[in-house]
């Protein structure tokens, strides 16, 4: 998903891409975190927006989301609000 986003941008500094997840990857790990730095290289806004459990509690892989950090991505788990506030 995130390559395929990537693809469709055309102004790189006024985009953002948000990734809802746990973070938990099904699929490449290694894919994921090639494509987050391509973003953040070209000057795409990454935001790994963690999950919440039941309890409204941020229930995520903290390895992967350091992972994306690691190349560029900022992660957060947040409400509606905050994300408004971000953006």
């Amino acid at each position: 998903a995130v390559e395929y986003g990537r693809q469709l941008i055309e102004q790189p500094a006024k985009s953002v891409i948000i990734l809802v997840s746990d973070f938990y990857e099904g699929g490449s790990s290694s894919l994921l975190t090639h494509q987050v730095k391509k973003c953040v290289q070209s000057g795409v806004k990454v935001l790994g927006l963690a999950a919440f459990d039941s309890t409204a509690t941020p229930c995520y892989d903290r390895d992967m989301a350091q992972a994306l950090v690691n190349v560029g991505a900022q992660i957060a788990a947040m409400t509606p609000g905050e994300l408004a506030t971000w953006l």
